[in-house]
Parts: structure tokens; C-alpha cells; sequence
């Protein structure tokens, strides 16, 4: 079964695994934090059950890849920001007052800009680089937004989870800009520690740029902006991201060398 399908066996690890310890919650903020770290889990195992140890030294080296383009960092933490701040800008088009910047950033807020890493191992580093191997970017995107959203639901709909009763169609507008983000740097990176701190920024660039309380306006708003920044990506980087890649593999963190990529 993991070998004939890794990618759905990777699923069903990344959520059972997550699911089974986030319901420990509010036996202890520990195993929520744990649970950030089922995708992870599922990767490193699945890599190792069909590849063997090449399978989870690939999955390493995308994971500890930090030597970097200063540009991408630019990218990776300028993006979000950018994205919030047009949010804001629709918020207060739509008719409501300006809030006060910056807000105020929770000590927990700190530990997940981190902590997210559990994700983007397994979203990125595993889910959206074996998509990539015979799918074009957009149509990969699509399907790691999906799964991504999903793994995220229990939140929205088992009792006691913190935004039980929440419009998870809310979260899902946010995730779909924010996915098609973070495939871009990861096409230009090929970094899973690159694209946490894109994420760890999208989750703590809120409280700075757009510190709404209420959740569903938040994400609402958030995701216009977003979008914008993604659709501006998409537009540029158009040729990239509707053709399928190159074979897996790993390549220069550099912007010249995607961008000759591109032209190719």
C-alpha cells in the first residue's frame, strides 16, 4: 500500500497522527503542539518505507536547506506582510475604521513561527515535491490546498477544538492564496525551512500589519489580499507554474537560476 501509493499513505499518517494527538488538546497544550508535527512524522516515514535511506536524506537536505539568496528571505517574510497590508486596505474600503499597527504579538505566536516546520517538512517537502513529479505547479497546488485545509478541519468541527463553531469557509479562502505563495518560493528554493518561515510568517504577520480579533473577517480580508499577491506571482511566473517541472531534484537557491529555468 505505502509503496504503491506513498502520497495517500503519507495523508492518512500526516492526519491520523495529528488528529489522535490534537484531540489530547486539552489534556495538555503539549500534544497540540506535538500534532504540528504529524505531517512530518508521515514524511520521514513514508520516505524511509520507499526510498529507503536516499528517500529520508532528500527529505533532509529540503528540510535543513537555509543557505539561500538573502531575496528569497526578503520574499518569504515581505509577501505575507504585503498580502495583510492589502487586506487591511480592503477592510477599511469596505467601510470600517483603520486599526491600530502594530498589534499585539502572543509569546505562543513566537514558538509556532517555528514549530510550523512540522508542516512544510510534510506539505511542501514531501506532498507538493511527489505531486510535482508528474503534475504541473497549479494543478499541484490545488491538491496540497485541499489536503491542507481538510487536515486543518477538525479544528472547525469537533467540539472543544479552539475555533470550534468558526466558518471554516474562511479558513479555506486564506489557505488557497497562501498555498499558491508558498509553491513559489518552494519551486525557487526547494527548501522546507525557506517556506516555514513564509508560513510562520503568515501566522504572526497578522497580529503586526492586521490585528483583527474576529476570525472570519480576518482570514476573509486577509485572503483578498492575498490573492492579489498570489495572482500577481502567478501572472509573472505564469510559463513556471503550468508547465511540469523538471525531474525531482535539487537545485541552486538562486533568483538568476530560476529565472533562466523559466526562459527554458
Amino acid at each position: 500500500m505505502i509503496r504503491r501509493h506513498p502520497l495517500v499513505a503519507y495523508y492518512a499518517f500526516a492526519f491520523g497522527i495529528s488528529l489522535a494527538l490534537g484531540l489530547l488538546l486539552n489534556v495538555s497544550l503539549i500534544f497540540g503542539l506535538l500534532a504540528l508535527f504529524g505531517p512530518a512524522a508521515a514524511a520521514f516515514t513514508v520516505a524511509g518505507a520507499t526510498e529507503g535511506r536516499a528517500g529520508i536524506a532528500r527529505l533532509w537536505s529540503a528540510t535543513t536547506r537555509w543557505r539561500v539568496h538573502p531575496a528569497w528571505y526578503l520574499a518569504a517574510v515581505g509577501l505575507p506582510l504585503a498580502g495583510y497590508a492589502l487586506g487591511h486596505m480592503a477592510y477599511v474600503i469596505a467601510g470600517n475604521e483603520p486599526l491600530s499597527i502594530p498589534g499585539p504579538v502572543e509569546p505562543i505566536s513566537l514558538v509556532l513561527f517555528f514549530l510550523v516546520i512540522g508542516e512544510e517538512i510534510g506539505w511542501r517537502g514531501f506532498l507538493l515535491a511527489g505531486l510535482l513529479r508528474n503534475r504541473s505547479p497549479i494543478v499541484a497546488t490545488a491538491i496540497v490546498a485541499v489536503a491542507w485545509a481538510i487536515w486543518h478541519s477538525p479544528l472547525y468541527f469537533v467540539p472543544g477544538m479552539p475555533s470550534y463553531g468558526q466558518p471554516f469557509i474562511a479558513f479555506v479562502a486564506w489557505v488557497i492564496p497562501i498555498s499558491f505563495l508558498l509553491t513559489w518560493l518552494w519551486l525557487g528554493t526547494r527548501s522546507a525551512w525557506l517556506a516555514t518561515v513564509m508560513h510562520g510568517t503568515m501566522n504572526l504577520g497578522a497580529a503586526i500589519i492586521f490585528p483583527l480579533t474576529e476570525p472570519a473577517e480576518l482570514f476573509m480580508f486577509s485572503a483578498i489580499g492575498m490573492t492579489v499577491v498570489a495572482a500577481g506571482l502567478v501572472v509573472t511566473s505564469w510559463s513556471r507554474l503550468t508547465t511540469r517541472p523538471l525531474p525531482a531534484r535539487d537545485v541552486a537557491a538562486s533568483p538568476s537560476l530560476v529565472a533562466r529555468e523559466t526562459r527554458t
